[in-house]
């Protein structure tokens, strides 16, 4: 995804929070400036399975990610893109904390993006999170990610799209 982006201080800032049976930030916006080194990271990710902790995510986000000390430029689009190919099933499956935390997250301004990888995700459920139900995308596996970025990236930075 962030192939289609220029990469930089002054340019698009990508900051990456991994969610499985726990939520971490693996980098804010000021880690990762060089575009080659954010997608060697973002390619050796581990990719974590059978656990969704997206109230953890959510949380993260808005205390740590878009907190002052975490990079994000005064001024600038506050997105966030979920990829998730489950259901929020951390602490419990449907636990309201989630709907808590991306409600948090909406009032402070970070407009929430999903994107449903498998058909295996909870539709509903991601309605209930994102900030607009024309916020929400499906593709059928993560290799399919790619056909939707020009799109996403129209809809996330028009003016750098033209």
């Amino acid at each position: 995804m962030v192939r289609e982006f220029d990469i930089g201080p002054d340019d698009v800032q990508v900051s990456f929070v991994l969610f499985g049976r726990e939520a971490t930030v693996e980098w804010d916006f000021t880690a990762e400036q060089d575009k080659g080194k954010l997608i060697r990271d973002i390619l050796a990710m581990r990719y974590l399975d059978s656990w969704t902790n997206l109230n953890d995510a959510l949380y993260l986000t808005r205390t740590k990610v878009y907190a002052p000390g975490g990079g994000a430029r005064d001024g600038a689009l506050r997105a966030t893109v979920i990829l998730t190919d489950g259901e929020d099933n951390i602490p419990e499956p449907g636990t309201p904390l989630t709907l808590q935390n991306a409600r948090l997250c909406k009032d402070d301004g970070i407009w929430l993006i999903a994107v449903a990888v498998t058909q295996h995700a909870n539709v509903p459920r991601l309605h209930q999170i994102i900030s607009s139900p024309s916020d929400y995308y499906s593709v059928y596996d993560f290799q399919a990610v790619p056909t939707i970025v020009a799109y996403l990236k129209s809809k996330i930075c028009p003016e750098i799209s033209k």
